[in-house]
């Protein structure tokens, strides 16, 4: 496995040798320092072994908010099993998986759980940072709750001039599947990426307690066809959770059937008890509670599996779409 900084990470070492390099009469414009692990496993066959390469580098030898990783396996040829020197992520012989990337703010504080979640529910997530500025090969994005770049001026206005949200915008623009939880929905909100905005709760109080959510729109890609009247149970944990839009933007995002999700007892003050909207073409989703804390049976409810396995849903289906020739 062939861990290193990625791209635009300070890389104090590499420069070092660059510089020594350059020195010594060997002139290199730039210089990436990285770790190689030589894993010997006892394993059935490749596949595994890639499978058990990608975990360690994902839990143990990378940090995947600042390093990239890069794994080849080699077969041994004695009935040993097989070598692990690592498998790219993205293996030839895994099959299909949706590639979510959660990025990373400043303050963030649900990233963690959201790429768990992911996982847990068979995508495969990717940890993005805020200052990078590529998606990584992913087709399908969370921007995950939390408090991006402390709330201050204003929650999530700081966040939308970070450089990876110009790819999350042009990603949008081409139809990519993007969901927003808490913060993240106040960030695609002040980004012009959804309707309307979020504003200090009607009481003035922090909410963190569980919440009915009932579904609005039939059909809906983003909530796996569940009839209009279907309620989720999700847990909210915000202070500025109230979405408000102008009478005209209320009237017209309600006629375009993009409200996804009301609350069932409005805990925050929000119009028309709007809970989740998407944009109009429906590729953008919002909303204040989160689901990435309800997929797990053994923590309570299971209500956010809906909203998660439909993103994963839309991004397999980007996938294949850009794999399909114009």
């Amino acid at each position: 496995m062939l861990v290193r900084p990625k791209e635009g990470i300070l890389d104090p070492q590499g420069e070092a040798i660059r510089q020594a390099l350059t020195t010594l009469g060997y002139p290199a414009s730039s210089v990436r320092a990285g770790r190689l692990f030589d894993v010997e496993l006892d394993v059935s066959d490749a596949a595994e072994a890639e499978r058990v390469g990608r975990e360690a580098a994902d839990r143990v030898l990378a940090n995947g908010l600042i390093e990239g990783y890069e794994v080849v396996v080699v077969e041994q040829t004695d009935n040993r099993g097989a070598r692990c020197r690592g498998a790219r992520r993205r293996g030839a012989g895994d099959r299909v998986k949706a590639r979510v990337g959660v990025i990373t703010f400043p303050g963030s504080c649900d990233d963690r759980d959201a790429l768990r979640a992911v996982e847990h529910l068979g995508g495969e997530a990717v940890a993005l940072w805020h200052a990078d500025a590529e998606l990584d090969g992913c087709t399908g994005v969370i921007v995950p709750g939390g408090f991006s770049y402390g709330d201050y001026l204003r929650a999530g206005a700081i966040a939308r001039f970070a450089p990876m949200m110009r790819a999350v915008e042009a990603f949008a623009a081409a139809g990519g599947p993007v969901l927003g939880i808490c913060n993240g929905f106040q960030v695609l909100c002040e980004a012009g990426l959804l309707p309307g905005v979020l504003r200090p709760n009607h009481h003035g109080r922090f909410v963190c307690r569980d919440v009915d959510l009932v579904v609005q729109a039939a059909g809906s890609h983003w909530l796996g066809g569940l009839e209009p009247g279907s309620v989720l149970r999700i847990p909210v944990k915000h202070h500025d959770g109230a979405w408000y839009a102008p009478p005209e933007e209320l009237q017209r995002v309600e006629a375009a059937g993009q409200i996804a999700l009301r609350y069932a007892d409005n805990p925050n003050g929000a119009l028309a008890d709007v809970a989740c909207v998407t944009n109009a073409a429906g590729n953008v989703c919002g909303l204040m509670p989160h689901p990435e804390h309800a997929v797990d049976e053994a923590l309570g409810s299971v209500g956010g599996r809906p909203l998660l396995q439909g993103l994963l849903a839309l991004a397999l289906r980007h996938k294949r779409a850009k794999l399909v020739p114009a």
